[in-house]
């Protein structure tokens, strides 16, 4: 966990509702993936688990320490088990019970839910009517990359802060210091994620630069006539599909940007089912990968788009 520079007035705002006493039961942190979204939300949990704020305090200390340690009883996380492809309502429920529990420590009891919409619609609906009916001074965290698949009932039940891209200097700063990485390298890394900095680290950490180029050259290779559409999906879903789609998005973005002449139906309509894949992708919706990149290829090479 890290005090990032570009979340400094979003913990500040946290502490001035503290002090006037209207922390909210439900806040939902929304923004694209890849920003430190989970980073932040384990900051607002620290913030208020661990009152008053005094560093003189003894007790506050040990408090403190306790949740560096990943030890704080109070603190709840629901994620995604490794082997399951949503969060079920089980984890909700257990998470429920011990909610009804008086706090260990007299005060706050938090829980962080991660991606907020990994939960299947059974976990959704459990998890509303505890926001229906909360149990004093408990508050659920949603962390969200897609807050539109999450239930409309249960975004209106929560505070919303939307949580924004860094500014490029912040993230570049950031990455620098913590990688041994070549300044280029991390430009690169930026430049492919969006300026999304927790997403750029990943991209150097897995060596994933080379395959934004290898997948870009497929792209290319489609469109000019050179790679049949079977034998490109056939190399793509050999990478990250996830991540293949988030460039497909930025690299069609670039193309209108480039060239006016490539701003038609055919494309937007390739766009479309780019968003439509992933978002059955991330809802855990069983897809065929090779067919849903056939596909995708036939809508990009029927767009014919001009690359300069």
């Amino acid at each position: 966990m890290q005090n990032l520079s570009w979340h400094k007035k979003i913990i500040e705002q946290i502490r001035l509702m503290q002090d006037q006493e209207r922390l909210p039961h439900g806040l939902l942190l929304r923004g694209p993936e890849g920003i430190g979204k989970l980073n932040l939300s384990m900051n607002i949990a620290r913030e208020v688990l661990c009152l008053p704020r005094s560093d003189g305090d003894s007790q506050i200390k040990k408090v403190r320490q306790l949740f560096d340690s990943k030890s704080h009883p109070d603190l709840y996380v629901i994620t995604r088990l490794e082997e399951k492809k949503d969060i079920s309502i089980d984890q909700v429920r257990e998470v429920r019970v011990r909610l009804s529990t008086t706090s260990h420590q007299g005060g706050w009891k938090v829980c962080v839910i991660y991606p907020a919409e990994r939960m299947n619609k059974n976990a959704m609906n459990a998890l509303l009517k505890i926001l229906e009916e909360p149990t004093p001074q408990t508050m659920f965290i949603l962390v969200s990359h897609i807050p539109k698949i999450l239930l409309p009932t249960i975004v209106s039940r929560c505070q919303i802060m939307n949580i924004p891209v860094p500014d490029y200097n912040s993230s570049l700063k950031w990455l620098l210091e913590r990688s041994n990485f070549d300044e280029n390298e991390v430009k690169n890394a930026l430049a492919i994620s969006n300026n999304r900095p927790f997403l750029a680290a990943e991209f150097l950490e897995k060596n994933l630069l080379s395959e934004h180029e290898r997948f870009r050259n497929i792209l290319i290779g489609v469109a000019k006539l050179e790679i049949n559409f079977v034998t490109a999906a056939d190399e793509i879903k050999k990478l990250n599909s996830m991540y293949c789609l988030d460039w497909f998005v930025k690299y069609i973005h670039s193309l209108l940007i480039e060239n006016s002449n490539n701003n038609k139906l055919e494309i937007h309509e390739c766009l479309n089912h780019i968003i439509s894949a992933k978002s059955m992708m991330i809802t855990g919706h069983p897809i065929n990968i090779q067919l849903i990149w056939e596909e995708l290829m036939m809508k990009w090479l029927k767009s014919n788009v001009t690359i300069l």
